[in-house]
C-alpha cells in the first residue's frame, strides 16, 4: 500500500514542481542540478537530543553517467529527486548514496538523485531551527523529502518530535514535494539506553514506541513512512547473528545501511529490491539476498 500511495503523491508533486518551473520562465533551479556535496566529518547520533550540532556529513548526487538504461527503447527515463534530512543514522556509510547505487543497478526507471542535510545528533527541532534544512526544502527542487528524527527523540521528547514533524512536513508540501518519514530502529539489546524508563526497557518495546510515533506523525501530516526499523526488527528475529549494528549498538554497520537502503529503494521506487545487482563488498551474495527479501517484506 505504501508504494502505491507514494507513487500517486510523487506524480502530483512532480507535476506541481514542473508547473512552478514553467511559470517562473526558467527562474528556478533546474531539476537536474542538485546542490553540491559539502566536505564534512563524521559525528555520532548522541543519546541526548540537545547536544551541539556537528558539521553536515555531505551529500551524494547521482552522476548523469549513472542513469540506468530504459526498460525498452521507447521508454522515457524518469527520475526522483530526494532530499534526506537527518543525522548520523543517515550519513553513516552514506545511506543516500547506497540508495542511488541500488537504483542504478536496477537498470530501469526511476533514476534516484539525492542530496542531504545532516548533522550528528540532530533532532527535528534542530533541523527546523538552525541546520539549514528549511531553506533547502524551500528550494522546490525535490520530489520527496525524507525526515529522520534523532534516534531516541520520539521517546525522549515526544511533544517536540510531533510538533516539528508537522512543521517540517508542512514545509515539504508547501514546496511541492512529498514527505517520507524515516522510522528508525531500536538500539541493540544490552545498550545503555535501556536503563532509562522512556526507552521501554527492551528492543521490542523501544521499536513499538518508535513505530507508533512515526506512524502518528505520518498520519497527522498525510505522509508515508519508510519502515526501516520494522525491517531491522525482522532481520534480528530471522538472523540473530546478522551484523547490522556497528560496535556501539546504535549506528548501522555496512549491513545495516544496506538493509535500510533496500527499504528506501522499495518505498521510493515502488519496486521490490529483490534481485538488484548492487551489494557492498563487505556483504556476501547470500547476505544481500536475505536483506533484500526482508526489506521487500517490510514495505507493503
Amino acid at each position: 500500500m505504501i508504494r502505491g500511495m507514494l507513487r500517486t503523491t510523487l506524480l502530483r508533486a512532480t507535476l506541481l514542481a514542473t508547473l512552478l518551473t514553467l511559470a517562473a520562465l526558467g527562474g528556478a533551479v533546474s531539476g537536474g542540478c542538485l546542490p553540491a556535496p559539502a566536505e564534512t566529518s563524521l559525528a555520532t547520533d548522541g543519546a541526548v537530543p540537545d547536544g551541539p550540532l556537528a558539521p553536515e556529513a555531505g551529500a551524494d548526487s547521482a552522476s548523469p553517467d549513472a542513469r540506468p538504461d530504459a526498460a525498452s527503447p521507447d521508454a522515457t527515463p524518469t527520475s526522483l529527486r530526494v532530499l534526506f534530512v537527518g543525522n548520523s543514522y543517515t550519513f553513516t556509510n552514506d545511506l543516500p548514496g547506497e540508495v542511488v547505487k541500488l537504483a542504478t543497478s536496477a537498470a530501469v526507471n526511476p533514476l534516484i538523485q539525492v542530496s542531504s542535510v545532516t548533522a550528528g545528533g540532530a533532532t527535528l527541532k534542530n533541523h527546523w531551527d538552525s541546520s539549514g534544512a528549511v531553506a533547502e526544502i524551500g528550494k522546490a527542487t525535490w520530489d520527496v523529502v525524507v525526515l529522520q528524527g534523532q534516534s531516541v527523540e520520539p521517546l525522549y521528547d515526544p511533544t517536540s518530535f510531533a510538533t516539528h514533524a508537522q512543521l517540517l512536513a508542512a514545509k515539504v508540501k508547501q514546496a511541492g514535494a512529498a514527505p517520507l518519514f524515516f522510522e528508525t530502529w531500536a538500539r541493540q539489546a544490552g545498550n545503555d539506553v535501556y536503563s532509562y524508563a522512556w526507552s521501554g526497557g527492551t528492543p521490542k518495546a523501544m521499536q513499538a514506541g518508535l513505530r507508533q510515533a512515526y506512524a502518528a506523525a505520518a498520519s497527522a501530516a498525510g505522509a508515508q513512512v519508510a519502515p526501516v526499523g520494522d525491517a531491522w526488527e525482522a532481520t534480528l528475529a530471522a538472523y540473530p547473528q546478522m551484523p547490522i549494528f556497528a560496535a556501539d549498538g546504535s549506528h548501522p554497520s555496512v549491513h545495516g545501511t544496506y538493509l535500510s537502503a533496500c527499504v528506501f529503494y522499495a518505498a521510493l521506487a515502488g519496486k521490490s529490491p529483490k534481485g538488484l545487482g548492487y551489494r557492498p563488498a563487505a556483504l556476501s551474495q547470500a547476505e544481500a539476498d536475505a536483506l533484500q527479501q526482508l526489506a521487500h517484506d517490510a514495505v507493503k
